[in-house]
């Protein structure tokens, strides 16, 4: 299991969402510079072989070719980025088996209650 985190929303307050995945150091710096103001969202994909064919669709070259690979590479950066850890860090989690397109609302409805505006996007762009 990994996550993903979404980026594209932000207030004036600099508020926002990440994308990826920030090891919990990362998170715990956010914390402890804005407080209360970092909104962690965990993106939940349930089943890994959609997210390797996300990631066959996105063709970046860190993308692993192989199912193999993808289980392999996914297993690591867990270890060495102490994913779990970022997991339970988050203040909500939002699942994303479906489409983008039923992702959308969840995301601005996450905006609309923490006061984000869209700044990029695919919807946005």
């Amino acid at each position: 299991m990994r996550s993903e985190f979404w980026r594209g929303y932000a207030n004036n307050r600099g508020r926002g969402l990440l994308d990826r995945d920030p090891p919990p150091t990362d998170v715990r710096v956010l914390r402890d510079t804005d407080g209360q103001q970092l909104i962690l969202v965990h993106v939940h994909v349930t089943d890994p072989l959609i997210r390797f064919e996300r990631s066959r669709y996105r063709s970046e070259t860190r993308d692993p070719a192989s199912f193999e690979r993808f289980l392999r590479q996914d297993e690591a950066a867990e270890e060495l980025f102490d994913l779990q850890e970022t997991i339970s860090m988050a203040n909500l989690t939002i699942n994303h088996d479906g489409p983008l397109e039923e992702l959308y609302p969840a995301v601005e409805e996450l905006a609309i209650r923490y006061g984000l505006s869209p700044l990029r996007g695919p919807r946005h762009e």
